[in-house]
């Protein structure tokens, strides 16, 4: 048995650094479903109360609805499209000393 809860959610984004469309703040609304499976609880007739699922999704979800969501780049994750030539040469120059 399943008991089943959606969200209807509105947020706004860009890519900074694309070329195109995207890289102009734009907005979308999105819906999540969120499924609960389980065996049936007694006394309660459903696997998980579907106003339960939804207090406790809603904690995570709030910080999403209407927002506007931005990356921000950190150095582990560079873009693919960086170049790795000057790190290549400086740590040549670094072996050479």
């Amino acid at each position: 048995m399943r008991s089943i809860t959606t969200f209807d959610l509105q947020y706004a984004h860009r890519f900074y650094g694309f070329q195109g469309e995207a890289q102009y703040l734009h907005g979308h609304t999105g819906q999540l479903t969120i499924e609960v499976e389980d065996s049936i609880e007694a006394g309660v007739n459903m696997v998980y109360p579907c106003n339960e699922i939804q207090k406790v999704a809603w904690n995570v979800l709030r910080n999403f609805d209407y927002a506007l969501i931005l990356r921000r780049m950190i150095r582990c994750c560079r873009p693919f499209w960086t170049s790795t030539r000057s790190r290549a040469s400086a740590t040549d120059t670094r072996r050479t000393r």
